[in-house]
């Protein structure tokens, strides 16, 4: 394992991405987290927030890439 994959790595990139996660949720209005609500509830698993157009275009806009 290279440098760039390690676990602690890994790690790190996850618990920002979650945290880039939350911080978009907590950007939606009272519609927007309903539908978001009835997305996960109702999708399950299969609903992925972070491959969202929406959460994609946010991170760009919000999240300096380094």
């Amino acid at each position: 394992m290279d440098s760039q994959t390690t676990p602690k790595n890994l790690q790190r990139d996850v618990s920002a991405e979650q945290t880039y996660l939350d911080t978009y949720v907590k950007t939606f209005d009272e519609k927007e987290l309903k539908a978001y609500n009835i997305a996960v509830e109702h999708l399950g698993m299969s609903f992925q927030l972070e491959k969202s157009i929406g959460y994609l275009t946010w991170k760009k806009e919000h999240v300096a890439t380094t």
